[in-house]
């Protein structure tokens, strides 16, 4: 996950020439539940700073235009896609890591919509109740 946050900083610093307010999408999979404090932990040790989804969303960069695809690729793939670039594809998933999330899925049994190895690759988000975020159109 390292590998993926600096190589879409790096694009971003390069598209934009200048840092932007990154969102972090993760994936409700036992992998992640697993792994989720080790990598709030390096965030934080690395200088990273979090803020709400409304704040980040507050950047002008997410009033770009965007190039729709099939894929659920980065935001700013999208925008490079969307200004006529060829974006370099982001980082392989380590041999490793692809073991481990093996291992786990198929262990997991539970109850939990993370722990269902028909699940693992659904998408989930829990906002705070009242939401600080306004109601948002859906994106076409």
């Amino acid at each position: 996950m390292a590998e993926a946050a600096l190589f879409h900083e790096e694009q971003a610093r390069g598209f934009f020439g200048r840092e932007i307010p990154h969102i972090l999408l993760i994936h409700a999979n036992a992998l992640n539940a697993a792994e989720l404090d080790a990598l709030l932990t390096w965030f934080e040790k690395n200088g990273y700073m979090f803020i709400t989804l409304w704040e980040a969303l507050q950047d002008e960069c997410y009033k770009l235009p965007e190039a729709t695809t099939p894929h659920g690729f980065s935001w700013i793939r999208h925008w490079q896609q969307a200004a006529g670039q060829k974006p370099p594809w982001p980082p392989e998933i380590q041999p490793e890591v692809q073991k481990r999330y093996d291992a786990l899925r198929r262990r997991a049994s539970g109850p939990f919509a993370w722990q269902r190895p028909d699940r693992t690759d659904r998408y989930c988000y829990v906002a705070p109740s009242p939401s600080p975020c306004p109601p948002q159109r859906p994106r076409n």
